[in-house]
């Protein structure tokens, strides 16, 4: 039998389409299943939203399953619930309950901020330490370089440091700074009422290997408030072989477009390619995004399992010009706009939004005018919407942006679901409905089937 081995992409599809009693459907149109002994499986589990592929027209039927991923496909599978609002309008998710307070503590004072910081060739271990009343600044503004916790240029040095259980409260600049350090793991740490970016290194640099798990950044304030442009709970900066999983951003302040988390444009000529892996994370009750994303970019990103409610303007506010962004097993409640996008796709791989249940949104998906013009269409499919008071917003101003390409797939959106305000010329906008049915709308508001 193999109770060792383990499965592959592949069995996983044979095992879940005889355990769910999956009917047959048409050829999901992957490029690599085309003759494998599991083609009819990988269609079936395609044709019933439980596998989307990898985005880039592959399945991928020999490549071994994570646990993350099962969880993912059995969650679509047995049709597990997305958060929504309850009667009196609010949600059943409940808040986190953190403990601040470590025996070891490592402090400034009020009025006289420390920072740590650690230059060193030899990787380190920090657990279940306090750290307040750290990073010093000048008036309104931070110190450069003096942090929470902060590796400075290790390098290679700092491979198989560990942070665990590490909490900086009360601190005047970032908080968790990994610059140009690699190999850093910080886990279950926790960043509280501080000032400025709290997980973070400076964009213009790179740092590999990074991984943030199961941490959170809660109360995170600019200082005074409206100079928080772009403020975030987590940074998702420049590097390779990145992962942020289990991380959770609530009550993070600022300006427009600030964020639980946030992936940065390029900086001074910095090309930031920091591709994340992103699984299991939530942002809630953030001023302005749950997720932010202003990338004009051709690197493929997977955003997997992330929720998001009670975010000011946007649960996902996805931008810039064109890029290959997937985000997939999610959900968006309780927000202005549920996803808010801006940018136009790649021609391959596409931008696609897919399994998000979006609910007690005023506008569940708002379509914004992008400054690129569309290679592919921007994929919408099998979206879950509930209680929102419009499923579909278009606007935009036409005088400056680029047209937009839109397609829904496997949602039912009729005309009237569309609150059309504008869209530059040449835009298309298509629905293709569950029963088959299609129909779209132009650049005018014109529809036709």
């Amino acid at each position: 039998f193999g109770p060792n081995d383990g499965v592959t992409r592949a069995q996983m599809a044979a095992f879940l389409v005889r355990a769910l009693g999956l009917g047959s459907g048409g050829s999901a149109g992957f490029s690599d299943t085309s003759g494998h002994w599991a083609e009819d499986a990988i269609d079936r589990l395609a044709a019933a939203g439980i596998t989307n592929g990898y985005g880039d027209g592959r399945f991928g039927p020999g490549d071994g399953v994570t646990r993350g991923q099962m969880a993912a496909f059995l969650r679509r599978g047995l049709q597990l619930p997305v958060p929504e609002p309850s009667e009196e309008g609010a949600s059943s998710l409940a808040p986190e309950v953190l403990n601040l307070t470590r025996n070891v503590v490592i402090e400034g004072t009020e009025s006289g901020r420390t920072h740590v910081i650690i230059h060193s060739a030899v990787p380190q271990s920090i657990s279940y330490v306090e750290i307040r009343h750290v990073g010093p600044r000048k008036g309104e503004d931070a110190v450069l370089g003096r942090y929470g916790l902060h590796f400075h240029h290790c390098g290679d040095g700092s491979r198989g440091s560990l942070v665990e259980g590490v909490v900086v409260k009360h601190a005047g600049n970032h908080s968790f700074v990994p610059h140009m350090s690699h190999g850093v793991t910080l886990r279950n740490c926790i960043a509280y009422d501080v000032l400025e970016d709290a997980f973070w290194w400076d964009v213009k640099d790179r740092t590999d290997d990074v991984l943030w798990e199961g941490c959170v950044a809660a109360l995170v304030k600019a200082d005074p408030d409206f100079r928080g442009f772009r403020l975030a709970g987590f940074v998702l900066g420049h590097g390779d072989r990145l992962t942020v999983r289990d991380c959770v951003a609530a009550g993070v302040h600022g300006n427009v477009n600030s964020a639980g988390f946030n992936w940065p444009e390029f900086t001074e000529g910095a090309k930031i390619e920091g591709v994340w892996d992103f699984q299991d994370c939530v942002a809630h009750n953030n001023v302005f995004d749950g997720l932010f994303v202003w990338q004009n970019t051709g690197a493929f990103h997977v955003i997997e399992s992330f929720t998001a409610y009670r975010n000011g303007q946007a649960g996902i506010d996805h931008g810039a010009y064109a890029n290959s962004y997937t985000y997939r097993n999610s959900a968006v409640v309780e927000s202005e706009h549920g996803l808010l996008v801006h940018a136009n796709s790649n021609a391959s791989p596409q931008l696609v939004f897919s399994g998000i249940g979006i609910a007690g949104c005023e506008s569940a998906v708002t379509l914004i005018g992008s400054n690129g013009d569309p290679a592919g269409e921007t994929l919408f499919e099998n979206l879950s919407m509930t209680d929102n008071d419009v499923k579909v917003t278009v606007k935009g101003d036409p005088s400056l942006l680029k047209p937009r390409n839109d397609l829904f797939v496997g949602t039912d959106i009729t005309p009237g679901d569309v609150d059309f305000v504008s869209a530059k010329s040449g835009s298309k906008f298509t629905f293709r409905l569950p029963s088959g049915e299609t129909w779209t709308m132009d650049s005018s508001g014109n529809v036709s089937s």
